[in-house]
Parts: C-alpha cells; sequence; structure tokens
C-alpha cells in the first residue's frame, strides 16, 4: 500500500486525479468523495478535475454520468466548479 500511495515518481495530486477517473468508471460514490477530498488537498485544478471527469466518462460509456453529475456536484459544495 506505502509503496504505491507514498511518495515515489507520480506525484500525490496525480494519483488523487486517477483515483477521480476509476472511481467514476467504477461507479463509486464513496470513493469519488474521497479522491476528490484527497486531489483538494493536495492542489488538483478546476481544469484537473474537469479533464478527468471527461476521461472516465469517454473511457468508461454514458453508464457513469450519474457518478459524474455526483462528482461535479461535490465540486460545487467546495466551490470548485
Amino acid at each position: 500500500y506505502s509503496l504505491t500511495w507514498g511518495t515515489a515518481a507520480i506525484p500525490a495530486k496525480y494519483k488523487e486525479l486517477t483515483g477521480v477517473t476509476l472511481s467514476i468508471a467504477n461507479r463509486c460514490d464513496p470513493c469519488l468523495a474521497y479522491h476528490i477530498r484527497m486531489a483538494l488537498a493536495a492542489g488538483a485544478t478546476r481544469e484537473e478535475f474537469v479533464e478527468s471527469i471527461r476521461l472516465a466518462i469517454l473511457s468508461a460509456g454514458s453508464i457513469t454520468i450519474p457518478t459524474a453529475r455526483y462528482g461535479y456536484r461535490l465540486l460545487r459544495e467546495h466551490g470548485v466548479v
């Protein structure tokens, strides 16, 4: 676990944005909330979140749109979008 999430070649912000994308692709709302929180703490920007969400929808299909909407709602609550 620590080898993956600890300090390594990929910065924490990008790992968490990957978590955002995968959480949407897997349609896991609690996972998405966690990774959004962690990505915000790591300094992720609005543009990075939008791109991560779009990547999830493009990769996993329209079935992920409800989870993506939830992600946008969380980002609005945090004042990001």
